[in-house]
């Protein structure tokens, strides 16, 4: 896609928000009084909003980035169905934002009192250099490591919650990797967790994240004394002011084990909640030292078009638009690239690496 093209979307959002808030969806909303506990009920989801639906000026833009639609299909280990098939995502090639494998000039600073964050600096790819300068004002908080573990804790946050970058096993060799260590649970807090975050942004972020992930050895022990009704770890979650958050997911099945699942929460009533989890990618866990565990993982975030794709070493989680905007139509505001999230669990470490960032899917998007 042309990057005139897509200015041209950036200057429609105020249209675009209020026709998409105006044409709502038919997703099942969860029972009245349900919370994102991790409960695995899944909830069916209908065909969101085609462009077809809006007025003839918004379906030409959106058929000038994305082409022709096609009828909705479902694919296999996918619960909700998808927007269209074949991808008409993956053939444009998108310009690189930002990139890093957490190797030797990128650096950790910070979180040398009780309640001090934690900053991401220095570079190790030529052109791209923390704290990243995405979507946030120059006042905004950009790419810092917020360990939230409730306040005056009796000792130093980094004996609770910590990010670090350490010497691991990579999938070709020795790497570094971001470690997000949520270790030592607070008595301050039930909701302890760890991220990455750039806050306070200044525009919605249109974007094409891709990084690799890898859970501890420990985490289906401690899903399996949770229970399956009980147990998530969230590693990934975008959030606007109002209550709209997405959300990417591991929760537990007695009989399959670990599965991954993408969550939303809206502020209209007939959008209020949907999810989506395949069964088809096997969670595979495995020490730091040793290579195998690292899962690719793939996130297309548009929500000025209206579209919202996952994938997982490369099969699709989810594939969603039309039911992104809350009905407000607030924009995002938190952008929690990485994290580690649970309040039933909140004792885990996550490892990050190749982070990148695109300003569209690029030609190896998808790819297994």
């Amino acid at each position: 896609m042309k990057q005139s093209s897509h200015r041209r979307l950036l200057a429609c959002l105020p249209v675009i928000i209020g026709l998409l808030s105006a044409c709502g969806s038919s997703d099942e909303a969860p029972p009245a009084g349900a919370a994102d506990t991790g409960a695995t009920t899944a909830v069916s989801a209908s065909p969101s909003t085609s462009p077809k639906q809006l007025d003839d000026g918004v379906a030409r833009l959106d058929a000038e980035r994305l082409g022709a639609k096609v009828e909705p299909v479902a694919r296999r280990g996918a619960d909700a169905p998808l927007d269209s098939m074949p991808d008409r995502i993956s053939k444009y090639v998108g310009s690189l934002l930002f990139a890093t494998g957490f190797e030797e000039g990128v650096s950790i600073a910070g979180q040398t009192s009780n309640n001090g964050p934690q900053t991401l600096s220095g570079s190790d790819r030529p052109g791209y250099s923390f704290p990243l300068q995405l979507w946030s004002p120059a006042s905004g908080w950009r790419s810092w490591i917020d360990a939230d573990v409730g306040e005056n804790t009796p000792m130093p946050v980094a004996e609770y919650a910590t990010g670090s970058i350490k010497q691991v096993a990579g999938r070709n060799g020795p790497t570094r990797a971001l470690s997000l260590h949520s270790k030592a649970q607070s008595p301050r807090t039930a909701a302890q967790q760890v991220a990455v975050r750039s806050t306070s942004l200044g525009e919605e972020p249109v974007v094409f994240q891709r990084m690799w992930v890898k859970f501890d050895a420990g985490t289906l022990e401690r899903a399996r004394a949770v229970g399956s009704q009980r147990f998530y770890q969230t590693f990934w979650e975008v959030k606007a002011s109002s209550d709209f958050w997405l959300r990417l997911k591991l929760h537990y099945d007695d009989a399959k084990g670990l599965y991954w699942i993408a969550k939303a929460n809206g502020v209209q009533a007939d959008t209020r909640y949907w999810e989506a989890r395949t069964d088809d990618v096997p969670v595979v866990l495995a020490a730091a030292s040793e290579p195998a565990g690292w899962h690719k993982v793939e996130i297309w975030l548009d929500r000025v078009g209206g579209r919202f794709k996952v994938a997982i070493d490369g099969r699709t989680l989810v594939d969603r638009g039309g039911v992104l905007l809350g009905g407000d139509g607030q924009r995002i505001n938190d952008y929690r690239m990485m994290t580690v999230s649970s309040t039933v669990a909140p004792l885990a470490e996550v490892l990050f690496d190749d982070l990148e960032f695109w300003n569209l899917p690029p030609e190896d998007a998808w790819q297994r």
